[in-house]
């Protein structure tokens, strides 16, 4: 049998780039990899994907406020004491307490996987509440890992600093490397011609992710185009 690695969100997997390539890179280990997610009404519901097992916590309609989580933990607590594996592997500061008792009960390794510095980000800069409650949960586990990985060497730091833990590993968050054809397509969509430079940016269009100085240092260029491809709530500003 084939030893298992559970991971542990508080979203569903499904459109998450890093945890669909963990999942990969852990099958072609050896590993059984099962996934333990919360599950909005408005998402589908599965029993595998990605190649790992899914065990769903239903938290109903999506909406905003607290009471997803606590629908989260009411719901996800009795189902982690029944997984049994070799290692809990936490994707989100949310589901942290989760995995830890998963962890905990298997006699397990627990690893806490930092995707961002989230006490650190824009959504919670004017939440000072939100930021002390999450900030006090990350302090009281984090330390209790057996393992801390991150996606780049400053959030490492952070991490580091914060709370006084020996530096996270860091792996950093690259899709897998394949040669594709040169394509001219999106400058003939924008009728950019082909002399002109193109700085794009590509992503969700939210504030905390330099898109406002990508614009200012464009204005400091002597040419080139700025591209923003994506969608948020920075889209009509």
């Amino acid at each position: 049998m084939r030893p298992k690695v559970w991971m542990t969100m508080y979203d569903d997997p499904y459109d998450d780039a890093r945890v669909i390539r963990e999942i990969k890179a852990l099958t072609e280990m050896g590993f059984d990899v099962g996934v333990l997610h919360g599950l909005f009404s408005d998402r589908p519901s599965r029993t595998y994907y990605a190649g790992a097992e899914l065990v769903p916590v239903p938290l109903g309609k999506r909406r905003g406020g607290k009471l997803p989580f606590l629908i989260f933990y009411l719901r996800a607590f009795p189902l982690v004491v029944g997984l049994k594996g070799e290692a809990f592997h936490c994707q989100d500061l949310f589901s942290l307490p989760v995995a830890y008792l998963g962890a905990k009960l298997s006699g397990a390794g627990l690893i806490y996987d930092v995707h961002e510095y989230y006490i650190g980000t824009p959504a919670l800069a004017d939440r000072p509440l939100e930021r002390t409650v999450w900030g006090a949960v990350e302090r009281a586990f984090v330390g209790r890992a057996d393992a801390v990985i991150t996606v780049c060497d400053s959030i490492a730091e952070a991490l580091a600093e914060r709370y006084g833990i020996r530096r996270p590993y860091v792996v950093r968050n690259l899709p897998e490397f394949r040669r594709v054809p040169r394509t001219d397509s999106l400058r003939r969509w924008l009728g950019i011609p082909e002399a002109e430079p193109i700085l794009l940016y590509q992503g969700v269009l939210q504030r905390g992710r330099g898109i406002l100085v990508a614009v200012e240092a464009l204005r400091r260029l002597e040419r080139g185009v700025l591209v923003l491809l994506g969608d948020g709530e920075m889209r009509d500003e």
